[in-house]
């Protein structure tokens, strides 16, 4: 058994694990189940047969090869995930290796290479798995490519279930891309990254392998990572493949192991797929529904799906009709290249300063400010001037609960922008009040009760009730200003 210690070797027949991450602040909510030791035989009597860890063929009276995996808590909600560990999985050689899981056929084979260890993933419907034992055989089938059956030969470590995506309670894979591809007259090179992120931190294995449109795999690397609690790190995988490999979709595939005490506990897989086309190569690398070239022509990463990072694939923020890409907020800007369209409240365009009036569009929204005008309420100061060097306290000079960016009247009263408003909503502007001499903040200047506009009248010619000179709208019939006894 590949990195596994006497002492786990004599400790337990069957070593199964149940990894959950629940208690780890994990972005997954499965479990992962192991089963590293030989506990099950062809009769199925619950007795380990010695068909793991050593090499089997056909002609060995222990094939096929089976084991239990236990599940001893809750069963998928979503989805299910067999892995199988083997060594020395010759395809190119036409090994076929089929796979039961409770007596049903898996559709794919063991995947790898000769003299490889490999990690080879099936999908399984949820309603298989079972509380208890669950029955994983791995068998070899008639032909492939003229080869006896008698002569295949391969070595299985562990087999692991992922339920609802994994535990992942120890890290996580994320974030598989291409990088870039080259093209030479018969061959392919693809450049691919994958993120490992750590929880607890501690000792690591990343697999990473490009499986083909016919299942197979190729290019698989492994590589150990001893990272601290919470780290990130990048790892850099390149494979080449036969440009003539018929049409289809081919996946990158990354396995994330931790590594305790040399048993490799799955945390999680995550891949990426991209369509190659026969003697041309890969025509849509991102598989964002858009072709590399067309990718070029409207300015679209052809290495991102997302080339705005607002969660919204390229190919979907483009349309039907790749040649006339959709710009939903006719600012000349195509919705695949603009983080604010369709959704303005996006944490990509959130942290874009539109305007640029020194303060991001999240920023802007919070102060109620326009995130695409420099200049909110029209005075010619710039809203970050006038918002201050604290944007979580606007400034408020005028100390009339509207902020300064809101405010055409401050600093300047006088000021087109601001002659313009009401601002006592009496009915009368801010620059007829001032030629008027009434209190443009204020609806009743003379105190009188009665509202400024109804005591103007005609604004050519304001209402002078006693004929005094005085507008009634700023002499009361109820006040007496200057202390004569007698209401002005």
């Amino acid at each position: 058994m590949k990195n596994t210690t006497p002492v786990l070797r004599l400790c337990s027949l069957m070593l199964a694990f149940m990894l959950s991450a629940m208690a780890s602040g994990s972005v997954f909510a499965g479990a992962t189940y192991l089963t590293t030791t030989d506990n099950e035989n062809e009769e199925g009597a619950g007795i380990a047969d010695g068909d793991m860890d050593d090499f089997i063929d056909r002609r060995n009276d222990r094939a096929p090869i089976e084991f239990n995996i236990h599940v001893n808590g809750s069963l998928p909600d979503a989805s299910a995930t067999l892995t199988i560990y083997a060594w020395d999985v010759d395809e190119e050689q036409g090994e076929i290796d089929e796979i039961y899981f409770n007596d049903n056929p898996l559709s794919g084979y063991l995947r790898g290479e000769k003299r490889k260890w490999s990690t080879s993933a099936f999908e399984l419907r949820p309603e298989w798995v079972v509380s208890g034992k669950n029955l994983v055989k791995i068998d070899k089938s008639a032909g492939g490519n003229g080869t006896s059956t008698k002569n295949w030969s391969t070595k299985v470590d562990w087999g692991q279930l992922l339920l609802d995506g994994g535990a992942a309670d120890k890290g996580y894979a994320s974030d598989v891309d291409v990088t870039n591809y080259s093209i030479d007259s018969d061959s392919v090179t693809i450049n691919t990254t994958a993120t490992m992120q750590s929880i607890s931190g501690g000792n690591y294995e990343l697999e990473i392998s490009l499986i083909h449109p016919d299942g197979s795999a190729s290019g698989i690397t492994s590589k150990q990572l001893t990272v601290l609690p919470n780290e990130s790190v990048q790892v850099n995988h390149s494979v080449t493949y036969a440009l003539g490999i018929e049409s289809g979709f081919f996946t990158i595939q990354a396995h994330l192991f931790y590594d305790n005490n040399g048993v490799l506990e799955q945390q999680n897989i995550e891949t990426f797929k991209f369509y190659h086309e026969k003697d041309s190569g890969p025509i849509d690398v991102d598989n964002d529904g858009l072709t590399n070239a067309k990718e070029k022509s409207i300015g679209t990463d052809q290495f991102n799906p997302d080339s705005d990072g607002d969660g919204v694939v390229d190919g979907t923020e483009v349309g039907a009709d790749a040649s006339n890409p959709k710009d939903e907020d006719n600012d000349g800007i195509i919705d695949a290249l603009d983080p604010c369209a369709p959704n303005p409240n996006h944490a990509a365009c959130l942290v874009l300063d539109n305007d640029g009036d020194g303060l991001n569009n999240g920023q802007e929204t919070e102060l109620g400010t326009d995130p695409d005008s420099i200049d909110t309420d029209g005075d010619e100061i710039l809203d970050g001037i006038e918002i201050g060097k604290d944007a979580s306290n606007p400034k408020d000079e005028d100390d009339d609960g509207v902020i300064d960016a809101l405010d055409p009247c401050v600093p300047n009263p006088n000021h087109a922008a601001c002659l313009v408003l009401d601002n006592d909503g009496d009915g009368l502007n801010n620059r007829q009040e001032a030629a008027l001499g009434t209190d443009p903040d204020s609806k009743d200047t003379d105190d009188d009760g009665i509202n400024d506009d109804i005591e103007i009248g005609n604004l050519t010619t304001p209402k002078d009730s006693d004929i005094d000179g005085v507008i009634d709208a700023l002499e009361s019939n109820s006040n007496d200003n200057d202390n004569d006894d007698l209401a002005d």
